[in-house]
């Protein structure tokens, strides 16, 4: 039983954490915005919408496409309050996903989609590109697909200011 137990303290360290999902508001999720020093790629979903499951693995794949490893994918959840943490947490770990995970405390203000994008109603699957490097932002308000999520890491770790 000590064996056992000195085996687990010794591998403990060495696991990986799991994934954390973390609350966050439309004022937190603006600053996380604004404030940030690399490449973001922001997938707006949630554990029910099939179009997103698809797309999900596209954004992972193109962000790991950058070699410099500086671009962040974060995945902001939309699901309901009853969903959060333990069903998203499940979720991603049953899926395997890596990112930087959020969810999106309820109910998000109106006035939140038209600061991500001026045509946003909330629909999902959506993105955000943003480089505050380089000036460069670009918004989907539908599902891409993979060749179009490959294509815009390219853009976003490259493009300069206009």
């Amino acid at each position: 039983m000590k064996t056992l137990l000195l085996l687990i303290i010794l591998f403990f360290p060495f696991c990986s954490p799991a994934q954390e999902v973390k609350k966050i508001n439309s004022e937190g999720i603006q600053r996380l915005i604004q404030e940030s020093d690399h490449p973001l790629v922001i997938g707006f979903w949630a554990t029910w919408c099939e179009p997103c499951l698809h797309e999900i693995p596209w954004l992972q794949e193109a962000v790991a496409k950058d070699s410099s490893g500086k671009t962040e994918l974060i995945l902001l959840s939309f699901d309901l309050p009853t969903s959060f943490p333990n069903k998203i947490t499940n979720f991603i770990k049953s899926k395997g996903y890596k990112a930087s995970f959020y969810w999106l405390e309820q109910p998000v203000p109106s006035s939140f989609f038209p600061q991500i994008n001026t045509r946003w109603e909330g629909n999902i699957p959506s993105s955000l590109w943003i480089n505050n490097q380089t000036g460069y932002k670009r918004f989907y308000g539908r599902q891409i697909t993979e060749l179009q999520a490959l294509r815009e890491v390219g853009e976003l770790i490259i493009r300069p200011k206009a």
